[in-house]
């Protein structure tokens, strides 16, 4: 199947929108198709090899989208506990910042997303 991606070949370089050839899905993978996904300041820092990243890589993590192919194994994968999807998001409400930034150092947390007040 063949993608778009931003790629990054050279230390500090621009992304480049790539065309690449995606394999499909392993048996314990999904496959997404990305809607919107968000510039992330580790990005920036791969980049620019502040932390190493083997190069050529293709960059963006942080995305939302639509689910186009699901793994039958998944429901048995999270009750034998090798899909924890409960961790993987924890809410707080914004006054909690410097919590959730702690929770998600410590692991307690894997992605923290504060809520705003209404």
């Amino acid at each position: 199947m063949k993608i778009r991606a931003a790629v990054i070949r050279e230390p500090g370089e621009d992304f480049q929108i790539t065309e690449l050839t995606l394999e499909p899905p392993k048996e314990s993978e999904v496959l997404v198709k990305l809607a919107a996904y968000g510039v992330c300041h580790t990005d920036d820092v791969a980049r620019n090899q502040i932390i190493p990243v083997p190069l050529p890589a293709v960059f963006g993590h942080e995305g939302c989208g639509v689910v186009q192919l699901f793994i039958p194994q998944l429901p048995d994968f999270y009750r034998q506990g090798r899909f924890p999807f409960d961790r993987l998001i924890e809410f707080y409400p914004f006054e909690e910042i410097n919590r959730a930034f702690a929770d998600t150092k410590s692991g307690k947390a894997v992605k923290a997303v504060l809520r705003m007040p209404q």
